[in-house]
């Protein structure tokens, strides 16, 4: 076997030059590789939640979502990156109000539309529409219709497809019925328009800057059935972060000061009274 010295960046930036938000995880002390794995997941997924931020690179307005994919072996702790999901829980909770607040006035709006056509009163107009319920996440396992069409129902919010194992998104590209992801994939890091038609409502639909973060952990084997070949240009948009085969035995019965969910939880909350603007 060749034995290869993985590089590391948390390492090479003191813990006083990252934002306060971030220096929680430098204290965790589970290695400088486990640091690296948890800041990438970190910056990946914040880059899904800060809608309207946005910078100019090479004459191109660009969005702050960008790919990542974390490449770990087994026991690698990569499982810990779920406690990402508690740092965006405020922004997932305003999405779900916004939910609940629209369908209530539609529920309204319907109740009164039935009510004056059935005392076929004039000038009933048109039947309200249903609003569309917005998603802060979209599921790797998904066909390539329902995967634009998430991101065309939150396009001024932008989505994120976050998975802790590759399977499900390897089986949805072997799967050739569902359709082609990787088009997709492409446009959407450059935010260029895509346009699809829906069959439901014979329906013409154009996302304009189309905005969409992916973080997702997996293994060598499950990169190559996503990503068969390097020369289609989707390997080369994504940030790959290679975490290295542990042979340290760790104390599983080490507790923390605080269980690792509420430290993201704390995060999560500080960065959204503090960072995060509203739409």
């Amino acid at each position: 076997e060749i034995s290869v010295v993985l590089p590391t960046f948390s390492d090479k930036i003191p813990v006083e030059f990252w934002p306060k938000l971030m220096q929680p995880i430098l204290e965790f002390g589970r290695g400088v590789h486990y640091n690296d794995m948890m800041l990438l997941g970190l910056l990946c997924m914040t880059s899904g939640v800060i809608p309207k931020v946005k910078g100019r690179y090479y004459g191109r307005s660009y969005y702050a979502n960008f790919y990542a994919f974390i490449i770990a072996p087994p026991a690698s702790m990569k499982g810990d990156l779920t406690f990402l999901l508690n740092f965006v829980k405020p922004v997932q909770d305003v999405i779900h109000a916004m939910n609940v607040k629209a369908m209530t006035e539609y529920e309204e709006k319907l109740a009164e539309y039935n009510a004056m056509k059935q005392n076929k009163k004039n000038g009933v107009g048109l039947e309200p529409k249903k609003p569309v319920e917005k998603s802060l996440f979209i599921p790797g396992n998904c066909s390539a219709t329902a995967f634009i069409q998430t991101i065309a129902e939150n396009q001024e919010l932008g989505v994120i497809m976050f998975e802790t194992e590759g399977d499900p998104m390897a089986q949805a590209c072997r799967n050739k019925e569902w359709g082609d992801f990787s088009t997709t994939f492409r446009m959407a890091s450059h935010h260029e328009t895509v346009r699809y038609r829906r069959r439901t409502d014979n329906e013409n639909v154009t996302i304009h800057n189309p905005r969409l973060t992916v973080l997702m952990s997996m293994t060598h084997n499950q990169v190559v059935n996503i990503i068969p070949t390097a020369e289609d240009g989707t390997f080369s948009r994504i940030d790959f972060d290679e975490m290295p085969r542990s042979l340290v035995w760790r104390d599983v019965f080490q507790e923390p000061e605080k269980p690792l969910e509420e430290v993201f939880e704390e995060m999560g909350k500080t960065y959204y009274e503090r960072v995060y603007v509203p739409l």
